[in-house]
């Protein structure tokens, strides 16, 4: 009986000492999971694949860079280092660059100068970067270097390219049978491990990523968890109800219509965290003042102004978080002039707006076509305004695009007669008119207009050199837009990321932008 008694408890004891191995494995084999939900679709993740509001979330997860911006208006020598190891000024225009020499992608093939000499000329001739005019010339000086010569040195040419070039193989690409659209091989800390358009891309942490000095990972590249999926939503109500029935964790954006469930005066409610940004977007109206479109007549383009009432598409937009524009510009830029804020500029005047109707010309029997992006927030923001613009008898018919495909459709003249345009003012005022308004960075040599204003150009060229650019220059060209109403601004708003605070204690933002998901506290590693 003793024996017995003395077998069982060593029984007993083997099988606890059993679960706790099983335990202990079971916790050492987990894996850390966090569920994102971003209101954008994610057109491409190809390397050189359409910049949109989908992609914009993610493509800095996927790929790396030479170099990255860690703050608005920060110069080439004030950038995290990524790829490159030192950058060099040679004049104004040229830089040597020199790379790490041990850069690999995920499935092991060596990095090297020719690799990013053939990515920077492969993304200039895809035609979805319009802003690669500003790279002249790039060639391989050694192995691991290269040398770099811009078009010009206008604000922020430089870093948009050491910011913006993939740094990828060339032989892993011309392998791909896709040209890495579903399945892209990079060199980031993380890597795609599904991608399906209007639906998610799940990325999976690189267990040999290639920088392990932690002195010099920049902040793209912390792996605080294992696995990212990214779930596109993009109704708002959805977005809320994904947050609150735990189907995901976190939200890139939660618009301030459903805000209220998660943050009330200022503070996140209990259970979660939230990060308010002011937002970097100058929502505006721009005209096709091409032969081909009614918006060729400058009283008819100022009558749609005086039609519009930013304040109510304000409100409607961000449900009063937001705020109007009086200026083509965002407050946040570094160059704003704050007089702007004193003048008076378009919104609604309903009698002046029907005097320069009938001035115009314009028959009202006709209609206009309104290009907007595919989106919750922009297609009622257009719904709007055709409802405004009806009250003075113009009837508008809405041209809804995705946002892969929004480029194209503005270089169609008999597509659009004027459009809802969305441009981020990161750094200076001028970037959204450099987006929108050079000449220069059109392969056709027009701007968003679908003309080459000469007038137009000087003055933008006088505001974005940094030899010129001043006050008074960035305040000509801000004037003539708004005298030729070749466009103005609408609005802009506020960024509200969103987590559950029992899977994150900290959110990492990049300033004015989207969340740093492999950079955040999560309680696994709090």
């Amino acid at each position: 009986m003793k024996n017995t008694r003395i077998l069982s408890l060593v029984m007993a004891l083997m099988m606890v000492f059993s679960m706790t191995l099983c335990n202990v494995a079971a916790a050492e084999d987990a894996t850390t999971v966090v569920r994102v939900g971003i209101d954008a679709d994610v057109s491409s993740i190809s390397p050189f694949g359409p910049m949109d509001g989908g992609r914009a979330y993610v493509y800095q997860a996927i790929y790396e860079y030479m170099a990255q911006r860690v703050a608005f208006g920060a110069s080439w020598d004030a950038m995290d280092l990524v790829c490159a190891k030192s950058i060099t000024q040679v004049d104004d225009v040229t830089y040597d660059i020199e790379m790490y020499d041990y850069i690999s992608d995920s499935a092991g093939n060596h990095i090297t100068a020719a690799d990013y000499v053939w990515a920077a000329y492969a993304m200039k001739e895809s035609g979805n970067y319009p802003k690669m005019f500003v790279l002249d010339t790039i060639e391989a000086t050694g192995d691991y270097s290269v040398r770099l010569k811009i078009t010009d040195n206008g604000l922020g040419n430089l870093e948009w390219l050491l910011s913006m070039v993939p740094i990828i193989s060339q032989s892993a690409y011309e392998a791909s049978a896709d040209k890495m659209v579903n399945n892209p091989i990079t060199t980031a800390a993380y890597q795609v491990e599904t991608f399906v358009n209007g639906s998610e891309v799940v990325l999976v942490k690189a267990e040999n990523y290639w920088q392990t000095d932690e002195s010099v990972r920049y902040v793209w590249s912390k792996q605080n968890v294992d696995r990212i999926e990214m779930k596109i939503i993009m109704d708002a109500t959805q977005m809320s109800v994904a947050l609150k029935t735990n189907e995901i964790d976190m939200a890139e954006l939660i618009t301030p219509a459903v805000l209220g469930d998660f943050y009330v005066d200022g503070q996140a409610t209990e259970g979660w965290i939230v990060d308010a940004q002011p937002a970097t977007m100058v929502h505006s109206v721009v005209f096709n003042c091409s032969a081909d479109s009614e918006c060729n007549n400058l009283a008819l383009r100022q009558a749609i102004g005086y039609a519009i009432d930013n304040e109510t598409i304000m409100q409607f937009a961000t449900s009063g978080y937001g705020k109007v524009l009086n200026a083509f510009a965002n407050d946040c830029a570094s160059d704003y002039i704050d007089a702007w804020n004193e003048r008076d500029y378009f919104g609604q005047d309903l009698d002046k707006a029907k005097a320069l109707l009938a001035e115009s010309g314009f028959d009202t029997s006709q209609h206009l076509k309104m290009l907007v992006v595919h989106s919750d927030e922009y297609e009622r923001v257009a719904q709007v305004i055709q409802a405004q613009l009806l009250e003075i008898g113009i009837i508008v018919d809405l041209n809804v695009v995705d946002g892969a495909l929004q480029d194209t459709e503005y270089s169609i003249s008999t597509a659009w007669d004027f459009g809802f345009a969305a441009r981020g003012c990161d750094d200076y005022c001028t970037f959204p008119w450099m987006l929108l308004f050079n000449a220069n960075g059109f392969s056709s040599g027009l701007n968003i207009n679908l003309i080459n204003d000469p007038t137009l150009q000087e003055l933008y060229m006088a505001c974005s050199s940094p030899d010129t650019h001043s006050e008074e220059t960035v305040a000509a060209f801000e004037q003539y837009l708004e005298d030729q109403a070749y466009g103005y601004g609408l609005y802009t708003g506020m960024r509200y990321c969103v987590a559950n605070s029992a899977v994150c204690t900290a959110l990492d933002m990049r300033e004015g932008g989207e969340i740093k998901i492999g950079g955040c506290t999560y309680v696994w590693n709090d």
